[in-house]
C-alpha cells in the first residue's frame, strides 16, 4: 500500500514490494500529459505537411481534431506508466481514509500510458493505492483429480 499516492504525480512510486517484483509504476502529471500532447501535435503537423497540406487554419483544425481524442481522461482517471514484465500484478484498488476498499481497473490508454479507473468518484489526496502481487510465496496449489466425469 502506498499512502497519499496522488502526491507522487509525475514521479515513480517507490515501494519495496514493487521493486522486488520488477514492477515500475509512475503517476503521469498534467504537465507531462500536456508535453506529450504537444509532441504528438508537432508530429501530426509534420505528417500532414509531408502529405502536401499547407500551413493554415485547415491544417491546425486537423491537428486539433487529432488531439481532441488523444490522451483525454475522465476526472476519476489516474494516468500512469506501468511496467510489469513478469505479470505480477494481481489486483489494484484504492483504500479510502475510512478504510473502505474501492476496486479499480487498469486499462491500456494512448501512447503507452495506462489508466487507473474507478468508474466514479476520483481518488482523494488522503487515499492509499493497494497493489496486490502474485508471488511464489502467496500462490497456493490445491491438487485434485476428476473421476467418472462424462465429457462431450
Amino acid at each position: 500500500e502506498i499512502s497519499k499516492f496522488l502526491s507522487f504525480s509525475g514521479k515513480p512510486l517507490s515501494h519495496k514490494a514493487l521493486k522486488a517484483n520488477g514492477v515500475e509504476l509512475a503517476l503521469v502529471s498534467p504537465a507531462q500529459i500536456a508535453a506529450e500532447k504537444k509532441r504528438i501535435g508537432d508530429a501530426k503537423r509534420k505528417e500532414y505537411k509531408d502529405a502536401g497540406y499547407e500551413d493554415g487554419e485547415d491544417l491546425e483544425n486537423m491537428v486539433k481534431s487529432t488531439l481532441d481524442y488523444t490522451l483525454n481522461f475522465e476526472p476519476s482517471d489516474v494516468p500512469v506508466r506501468l511496467k510489469d514484465p513478469n505479470k505480477r500484478i494481481q489486483e489494484v484498488s484504492y483504500i479510502t481514509a475510512t478504510g473502505e476498499v474501492k476496486p479499480v481497473s487498469v486499462r491500456e490508454g494512448d501512447e503507452g500510458i495506462q489508466v487507473i479507473s474507478s468508474w466514479g468518484d476520483p481518488p482523494q489526496p488522503d487515499w492509499k493505492l493497494r497493489v496486490s502481487m502474485k508471488t511464489p510465496k502467496n500462490m497456493v496449489r490445491y491438487p485434485f483429480a476428476l473421476k467418472d466425469v462424462a465429457l462431450p
